[in-house]
């Protein structure tokens, strides 16, 4: 395997690691040996052989996409899916007698 495909699988572990993954030395030596035998050119390619090999229970695979979307495609790691932030704005009340005042 070419040292610049082994220096961005290893970079894209720690990521994954960082990220709370379970990419152990030996979950990355599996996947580099199952990318001697793809395209690693195809990222179809790559993402399995990375989520098969990186990803150690049903927890990691919503953090092993995050963080493949954002190591090959420059997207923007977020936390997960949850609720939107609530937005709180302040709006002119009339009061009795035609006072306005902010709630």
């Amino acid at each position: 395997m070419d040292r610049d495909v082994t220096e961005t699988m290893v970079g894209f572990a720690r990521t994954v690691r960082a990220a709370g993954g379970a990419a152990d030395p030996e979950r990355v030596q599996a996947m580099l040996a199952a990318l001697d035998h793809l395209d690693v050119l195809d990222p179809h390619d790559v993402y399995w052989a990375g989520r098969l090999t990186l990803c150690a229970d049903p927890d990691d695979l919503a953090r092993y996409d995050r963080c493949f979307a954002a190591y090959f495609s420059g997207a923007t790691a977020r936390p997960g899916r949850g609720r939107p932030p609530v937005v709180v704005r302040r709006v002119p009340m009339a009061e009795p007698g035609g006072r306005r005042t902010l709630l």
